[in-house]
């Protein structure tokens, strides 16, 4: 057992969250996987057990000292949470994994226990499986489950063949927290945090409609998808690229826009998760290495997209320049954005996942098929947030939602609005914000109706939408 003072920033700020609701399982990372194909159960086993004890963060106790603040344990040769479960003779086995995703998406981690990282495999028929993984994000991120996945596959095409997996040597996460805490008592840490105070001073809470439950859980929600064509997906590409944008940039000015519309509110802070990962040591690192940002989006003067995105990429380089600083450190001289229950500066996130990100992530099993599968979620993070990413040449937009603020069918709306700001606009990126058609049905000229208006029952906004 060896003890570590202290924790990453980003790490102390899940620790705290947690520690106010330990049962949440808001910060739960679940996946699954439909596998095809004869499964070696013991190469299954000793590559997740591999993977726990290659890397210290995933055996990493949360506690706290005598003060009260919180520090971390590594335990050596901890076992690995790790199950089997045959629904092979059950007669509804399918409705059965769907259960099983559920709960375990829902089953919170005790932070004083590792490892933080579990699995199960189902097995539905001879060459029919489901396999779970779920980690905690306070030891990792959507960069962390794609190297373990990579890892996962090198050390099952090992052990199922009497090998040892050849990898190469990991960096461990302790060597960012020691940089981290090394950055944080230099002079460019406070040139930075200067930036945010000024940056985001004078900003205001967003003021969403609500139509939610206050009563309840903070984490309790819901999630909506929906797909745009492939044709609409290119739109989207064609319109970045001819504008010197990234599709997160297209798509987050589109978002703030509805956000405006919504809201009429002229300037619009929305949240984003950026990667720390800007040092190359850093890159392969399994641990949290994420922070969040805010971003403002400004439609004073009811500009055009075209004019929006070139302000939201001015905001995102220079949010990106300062990416380390957390918005618990920026917030702290601006009492005004604090928000009850909340986190702080905002309410509503967007991100747009490639890569590694999102569920594409990939999985290859020597000898096996592996297809992602879906896990549908009752949690949200947010009042609002919004996940996009490009998926067989389709744009899938993830919308969740916290039940404390919407129901699912002012969510409905929103995502509704969303996907039809983007088609507007793909075709008209010169209109005015304020002349963007949401629903091709109505009239421009009508408005969007704001506040309590939402909630009115007369509001055709209202209406009965198929996502």
């Amino acid at each position: 057992m060896e003890t570590v003072d202290g924790l990453a920033s980003a790490q102390r700020g899940l620790w705290f969250i947690q520690s106010l609701d330990p049962v949440s399982p808001a910060y739960l990372m679940c996946l699954a996987f439909d596998i095809f194909g004869e499964i070696d159960d013991d190469a299954m086993v000793r590559s997740v057990a591999w993977i726990v004890e290659r890397h210290p963060v995933l055996r990493t106790a949360f506690e706290e000292d005598e003060n009260g603040e919180p520090r971390t344990v590594v335990y050596d040769g901890i076992g690995v949470d790790f199950k089997f479960e045959d629904l092979s003779s059950r007669p509804n086995p399918d409705v059965e994994v769907e259960e099983v995703l559920r709960a375990e998406s829902n089953r919170s981690f005790d932070l004083h226990c590792p490892p933080l990282l579990r699995g199960r495999l189902l097995t539905l028929g001879a060459a029919r499986h489901v396999l779970v993984l779920v980690l905690h994000h306070i030891v990792g991120d959507d960069e962390t489950l794609a190297v373990l996945l990579e890892e996962l596959g090198i050390a099952y095409a090992a052990f199922r063949t009497g090998q040892q997996p050849c990898v190469s040597e990991a960096v461990d996460y302790r060597e960012y927290v020691k940089w981290e805490r090394e950055w944080l008592a230099s002079d460019d840490y406070s040139c930075q945090v200067d930036y945010w105070r000024g940056e985001l001073g004078g900003t205001v809470p967003i003021d969403l409609p609500h139509s939610g439950r206050p009563q309840a859980q903070v984490w309790s929600g819901g999630t909506l998808r929906t797909r745009l064509s492939t044709e609409e997906t290119a739109a989207v590409l064609d319109f970045s690229r001819k504008n010197g944008a990234t599709p997160f940039i297209t798509l987050l000015s589109v978002f703030g826009g509805v956000l405006h519309r919504w809201t009429a509110q002229p300037d619009v802070v929305v949240g984003t998760s950026v990667s720390l990962r800007d040092q190359a040591r850093f890159e392969r690192t399994v641990g949290l290495l994420v922070n969040s940002v805010a971003l403002r989006t400004r439609w004073d003067g009811d500009p055009s997209l075209r004019i929006a995105v070139e302000q939201v990429r001015r905001a995102t380089f220079e949010a990106l320049e300062r990416r380390h600083v957390s918005l618990d450190q920026a917030a702290a001289a601006l009492p005004e954005l604090r928000i009850a229950d909340g986190n702080p500066v905002f309410q509503v996130a967007f991100g747009f996942l490639s890569g590694a990100g999102g569920h594409l992530r990939g999985l290859q099993l020597a000898g096996l098929r592996a297809e992602p599968r879906w896990v549908q979620t009752s949690t949200s993070k947010f009042a609002l947030a919004v996940d996009c990413m490009v998926e067989d040449d389709r744009l899938l937009c993830v919308l969740h939602w916290g039940e404390r603020w919407f129901d699912q069918d002012l969510a409905e709306l929103v995502l509704r609005h969303f996907t039809e700001a983007i088609r507007f606009t793909m075709r008209e990126p010169d209109v005015s914000v304020g002349k963007w058609v949401f629903d091709p049905n109505q009239d421009a000229a009508n408005g969007i109706p704001c506040t309590a208006d939402w909630l009115s029952a007369s509001n055709p906004f209202r209406a009965t939408i198929e996502v």
